[in-house]
């Protein structure tokens, strides 16, 4: 009599995205199967048990469809089996049983066991066998083919797992109503979301309003081509803070070629849209700081072209402006080229053993030249006598006191004092620039040292912001420190700076 041994595998899964990739899985298998729930309603069957159940003339099963309506003759003894396997925990029971009208043998086999404690659904698959030794042999050879392919099946898909686990990019995977099935570690770090707060949530509901229609038409475009083209996103992190994103999404086919999703790389382009503003500002700040002093130095060129009778005074007058807007030009444009030279990691500093006491004459001389007008008190421990050394890019401090200074001159008033100490403690030096001028705000101490970050003030408009960051990157590469205090609105404010002593 023929006969039909049964083997009921546990494929329970916490994680419902694992569930479906499994019946996906499931439905590459030449064999039939199908799957029940505890109710013992058919949950998942592939079409080789939809031909199987042509042959005995049955119609295919429906999903939610009790086994006992879906095969009619099945067994007390079968249907026992599966209260078996949910009652007691067991993951294989064989059973020995015959269909109605159908002489073939058939064996019911184990499939991969994902997890067996308290399972809520139970897998069964079906595959001929025969009593000639020749057919019974190679029924074996395919039985281990095909555990083996079962095997490899699991090893490409934990190697999947670990590659899009240690991509740097976000991975979003989600199902045909946009639900998410599967992310990985980056797209947590991107969204500063958990996994279980993405895990089966809307994908749409983790972008800017504005970003969903945009997002809609990528999906649309999916219709017409396998994988859309890159798409700029915006997403809301945890924190309620823009995530700017370049946005891939390619389909999800199953075995009929029928969209049962989308696979959605996401990378983070926040730094690079920042840079790029960034680079808009820099153009268009450094366009307008240059057009200023070289409209100045045409006009007065003009002037000194068609009046030729000029008297001394009024010529000392327009050489002295014309100079104070030259050594503009040649600020900005060092400026610029520093900024150039931090970007592209071309910055260095050239460190070297200084008179200290020639260095600070140096300093006065430069800075009386370029603000004549200002009342600028100096006050040093340094002498003559002291015969001091310090080692450092002298040129780079220099450019640095005079920074701080022009920023103290173009935010206080004209006749207000600037007060400049330069004081040597045993290995460290010590320069402080202190002005009477508008003071910074808190919301400017929080952009003090950004480069483009000027802010207009009553005494000066313009500005392009590069001071500030050009001083910080020269204090940071001799391994100093830069502070700022600024008490209420119009107290002015105090720029520490401290350089250690090194050794060249």
């Amino acid at each position: 009599m023929p006969k039909i041994i049964t083997t009921n595998t546990d494929i329970r899964q916490s994680d419902v995205s694992q569930v479906r990739q499994l019946f996906q899985a499931f439905s590459l298998i030449s064999d039939p199967l199908f799957v029940v729930d505890t109710n013992l309603k058919i949950q998942f069957f592939n079409e080789a048990l939809v031909r199987l159940m042509n042959s005995w003339e049955l119609p295919p099963p429906g999903k939610d469809q009790h086994i006992t309506e879906a095969i009619p003759f099945i067994t007390d003894a079968w249907i026992g089996d599966y209260r078996k396997v949910f009652n007691s925990q067991e993951s294989l029971i064989e059973r020995v049983d015959t269909f109605h009208k159908d002489p073939t043998v058939y064996t019911i086999h184990k499939i991969p066991t994902i997890k067996t404690k308290n399972p809520n659904l139970v897998t069964t698959i079906i595959k001929y066998q025969s009593n000639d030794e020749k057919i019974s042999k190679k029924i074996m050879y395919i039985e281990k083919k095909y555990e083996s392919m079962m095997k490899a099946l699991r090893e490409s898909e934990d190697k999947f797992r670990k590659l899009i686990a240690q991509m740097a990019d976000g991975v979003w995977l989600f199902d045909s109503s946009q639900k998410a099935i599967f992310i990985n570690k980056a797209l947590c770090q991107m969204l500063r979301f958990s996994e279980s707060e993405l895990i089966g949530n809307i994908i749409t509901d983790f972008m800017v309003a504005t970003s969903h229609d945009k997002f809609n038409k990528v999906l649309l475009s999916l219709d017409t081509q396998s994988t859309s083209n890159p798409t700029e996103i915006t997403f809301l992190n945890k924190s309620g803070v823009d995530v700017e994103t370049r946005l891939i999404l390619s389909s999800l086919t199953n075995a009929d070629n029928q969209v049962v999703g989308n696979f959605c790389v996401i990378s983070d382009i926040t730094q690079e849209k920042s840079l790029q503003e960034l680079q808009e500002r820099f153009i268009a700040t450094t366009a307008h700081e240059l057009r200023t002093p070289l409209t100045v130095l045409s006009g007065y060129i003009d002037v000194l072209q068609i009046g030729p009778d000029l008297s001394q005074e009024d010529l000392l007058a327009i050489i002295e402006k014309m100079s104070r807007n030259v050594n503009r030009l040649v600020r900005l444009v060092r400026n610029v080229h520093d900024l150039s030279a931090v970007r592209t990691n071309l910055f260095t500093i050239d460190r070297k053993d200084v008179n200290l006491f020639e260095f600070i004459n140096e300093i006065k001389d430069q800075i009386a030249i370029l603000f004549p007008t200002r009342n600028i008190f100096w006050d040093t421990n340094v002498t003559s006598d002291s015969n001091l050394s310090f080692n450092m890019d002298s040129e780079r401090i220099k450019q640095t006191v005079e920074n701080l200074t022009q920023n103290s001159v173009k935010n206080s008033p004209k006749d207000s004092p600037i007060n400049i100490r330069i004081l040597s403690k045993s290995d460290e030096l010590s320069i402080v620039v202190q002005d009477q001028g508008t003071g910074i705000s808190n919301e400017g101490m929080l952009q003090l040292f950004r480069p483009f970050a000027h802010k207009p003030t009553q005494y000066s408009q313009s500005g392009t912001g590069l001071g500030l960051y050009i001083i910080k990157v020269i204090i940071q590469a001799h391994g100093g420190t830069i502070e700022v205090v600024s008490g209420e609105e119009n107290t002015g404010c105090i720029f520490t700076i401290k350089l250690p002593n090194c050794d060249e």
